[in-house]
């Protein structure tokens, strides 16, 4: 979980409420571009891999979206956490015409293939904690690596 840890650190976290999968990437992908940590057209990045390879997840105990973009758009490593205060719609990774409604994104900013595929296996780790369904009751980025700390 030391990678996990380590970008969510450097992400930002919110619990926020969004009427869609669009909306939330498109408010996400510009204020990340506004904060200098991805460049312009990273957000049509975003909305297009959603809309071609969605990233929409069941795990054990809470649905969760993976959203991200291809590496040249991305200027600062890190992993953005939103808490979704509702529910918000994307389509599964598995089963792309079916939606799940998503608690919680984990917003992929990496530049390194090695990176990706630490973070999606300590991801997965997470994911199959039973203890996992409890993040929806983190209220700050402190609490959340505190969290992830115990469950590991």
């Amino acid at each position: 979980m030391e990678k996990l840890i380590e970008l969510i650190k450097k992400g930002g976290f919110r619990i926020k409420s969004y009427d869609n999968w669009r909306m939330y990437l498109e408010e996400m992908s510009e204020m990340l571009i506004s904060q200098g940590d991805a460049i312009e057209g990273f957000k049509e990045a975003m909305i297009s891999r959603e809309e071609n390879f969605p990233t929409g997840l069941e795990t054990m105990s809470l649905p969760v979206s993976i959203p991200h973009a291809d590496k040249k758009y991305v200027k600062t490593e890190m992993i953005d956490v939103t808490l979704f205060e509702k529910p918000v719609m994307f389509h599964r990774i598995d089963s792309p015409e079916e939606e799940i409604g998503s608690y919680i994104s984990f917003m992929l900013l990496l530049k390194e293939s090695h990176a990706h595929m630490d973070v999606l296996r300590e991801l997965s780790q997470l994911f199959q904690s039973e203890k996992f369904v409890d993040i929806i009751h983190v209220k700050s980025q402190e609490e959340l690596i505190s969290f992830l700390k115990e469950v590991v």
